[in-house]
């Protein structure tokens, strides 16, 4: 007996069997030693789909021989089958007794992945893969436990050996296709999800990773087709009406995102990216307290960095004499905009600490004197009584429209270093001051179409009077060559002045302009943050909060894409209202609205 067989046994051979069955149990009551003949009946027991009473008499054997390698092997594969709450301590003693059998390895390993020991499992899989590494299934393991450790690559190449080694291990390819959408490269990850359907055509969920990657790519018919299908394959697959959700969320379909998620959530409560979008739908929708409430998913989802484990979530409990720990979990623009619930901490709390990107302390510590500011990761246990990844902030200091303060920014850039900027921005003659930035600095297949290319910017470029400000950060050199020698313009820049690292005057420069034309970029909510006039150019967002401003920012100013409408469309309607401001110099008119 080499492991657990269920097979159907055909009717015209159960009445042999049944004999076979008695006979063996009539020669083991006289003979209950003979280890042979019980290994027999355990092996018969299998075969008849009866692996309790076969996995009993395996534990008899391994009883009367400690020893018995091939016992122990068959057991702990029949506790494996079985689900059985003693099948890691068998697959573990079976290796003491077959310390280089790939199966049982392979079990071990896919138990402990399953149980969330990650680390545990690629512990169990590293000495068997170097003894065995032309074995697939534990290449596919490993790379099962890689990808849920966030080692992506790591995981795709291990994927990539299994399916090499064994061509149509459908699980192979459906990992990889998973690592392949995480890592961007969605096209591939289609091709490779197609792979998988054409081993196993009626496999719901790689149809439903195929529709998740088509959502992501923009080909939103195709995608909500393989939804479809996945439903019809699976009427309560609650990751399909997850992703169908986000589908309609990302096509502004709201009544169909909410009726989708909310039968996903009903299907699995634990659905994290199904809570997360239903979190921006209401927030989208104004819905503050709920959309607060399920944006708590986003660690579940992976969309944030945990926050460190030593330390209890603050639950919006009185903070009077107390010390909490606020901790930053996404870029520097989240950042900034959640420190806009600094203040009202502040004077909740005994004791603020702040966490924050290194490059923003000097910044975070000038702007909120009362908060202890500190690098990320800095703070040891017991420095505070509870904590707050910055993101959470909201869901208790702004569950309604009216907790968000009347005040025009919350950042103070340093009056020093503003002088200087404004000497050296005086210098370059009259001319309304106008900082740009057009693009993010982590481009991904669905970030690309917020965001928009320079050379796009020409009717912005042919207004007159404009003193043209570079405040986009990381490598675009040849970008603003190439557009100051297309539209015959000047795009002011310094080299002793790094914008991506010299947070200090980075903000001096930008509170010494006029005016700041960006998307959804850091150099934005920097404006925003220190109340510099911004134009936001972009597409309806849940940071707006179901109104046509952003209310953490009084100076900004939306110029929302319609329906049909491009990015380039907008940013001609922008230099439109440039000209209608009227003379070189003027301060910007209206901010808070949207156009």
């Amino acid at each position: 007996m080499t492991g657990p067989t269920s097979a159907a046994v055909p009717d015209d051979l159960r009445p042999q069997l049944d004999e076979a069955e008695s006979a063996l149990r009539r020669a083991l009551a006289l003979r209950p030693a003979d280890v042979p003949m019980r290994l027999e009946l355990a092996r018969l027991l299998g075969a008849r789909g009866r692996l309790e009473a076969a996995a009993m008499e395996l534990a008899v054997v391994v009883a009367q021989e400690p020893r018995h390698a091939a016992a122990w092997r068959s057991l702990a594969l029949l506790l494996r089958a079985l689900g059985h709450p003693d099948a890691e301590g068998g697959l573990r003693r079976a290796l003491q007794e077959s310390p280089a059998d790939p199966a049982l390895t392979a079990e071990l390993g896919r138990l402990l992945v399953e149980s969330g020991r990650h680390g545990e499992a690629c512990a169990v899989l590293a000495p068997a893969l170097l003894a065995t590494p032309d074995d697939a299934m534990l290449q596919f393991i490993q790379g099962c436990a890689l990808e849920a450790l966030g080692s992506t690559d790591a995981a795709a190449l291990a994927y990539r050996r299994a399916i090499s080694l064994t061509p149509d291990l459908a699980a192979a390819h459906a990992g990889l296709g998973s690592t392949l959408q995480a890592l961007d490269r969605l096209k591939e990850a289609a091709t490779v999800l197609r792979r998988v359907l054409r081993l196993r055509p009626l496999d719901s969920g790689a149809r439903t990773a195929l529709g998740a990657a088509l959502r992501r790519l923009g080909h939103s018919r195709e995608a909500e087709g393989e939804l479809r299908r996945a439903l019809t394959l699976s009427p309560n697959h609650a990751p399909a009406y997850a992703n169908l959700g986000a589908l309609r969320l990302h096509g502004q379909d709201e009544a169909a995102a909410a009726q989708a998620l909310d039968r996903a959530l009903r299907l699995d409560p634990s659905l994290a990216e199904a809570r997360l979008n239903r979190g921006f739908l209401h927030l989208t929708q104004g819905t503050l307290a709920a959309g607060w409430d399920d944006y708590s998913a986003r660690f579940a989802a992976r969309r944030s960095r945990p926050p460190p484990p030593h330390t209890p979530q603050w639950n919006g409990a009185p903070l009077a004499g107390r010390t909490i720990l606020v901790t930053p979990e996404q870029g520097v623009g989240d950042e900034i905009l959640f420190a806009s619930c600094l203040p009202d901490l502040i004077t909740q709390a005994g004791r603020v600490i702040m966490e924050c990107d290194p490059r923003l302390i000097p910044l975070f510590a000038r702007s909120f004197p009362k908060a202890d500011v500190r690098p990320k990761g800095s703070v040891a246990a017991g420095e505070a009584d509870v904590q707050a990844p910055a993101g959470s902030l909201p869901r208790f200091l702004r569950r309604h429209l009216s907790a968000f303060p009347a005040v025009p920014s919350w950042l103070v850039a340093d009056p020093e270093r503003v002088a200087g900027w404004d000497r050296r921005l005086d210098a370059l003659g009259t001319g309304l001051r106008v900082g740009i930035a057009w693009r993010s600095g982590l481009m991904t297949t669905e970030r690309r179409a917020a965001y928009t290319a320079l050379d796009q910017w020409a009717p912005l470029f042919a207004v007159p009077g404009l003193r043209l400000v570079n405040l986009q950060y990381g490598d675009c050199e040849a970008e603003l060559r190439d557009a100051e020698r297309r539209f015959a313009i000047t795009i002011h820049r310094w080299p002793d002045l790094d914008l991506k690292d010299d947070f200090e005057n980075t903000a001096a420069l930008t509170a010494a302009l006029d005016l700041v034309i960006a998307p959804s970029v850091s150099s934005g909510e920097l404006a925003g943050a220190l109340g510099v006039p911004v134009w936001r150019i972009g597409h309806r967002d849940w940071t707006q909060l179901g109104t046509g401003v952003r209310p953490w920012y009084p100076s900004m100013r939306l110029f929302t894409a319609r329906h049909g409408e491009s990015l380039p469309a907008v940013l001609g309607r922008m230099a439109t209202e440039l000209r209608r401001i009227g003379a070189p110099g003027a301060p910007p008119e209206s901010p808070g609205q949207t156009f």
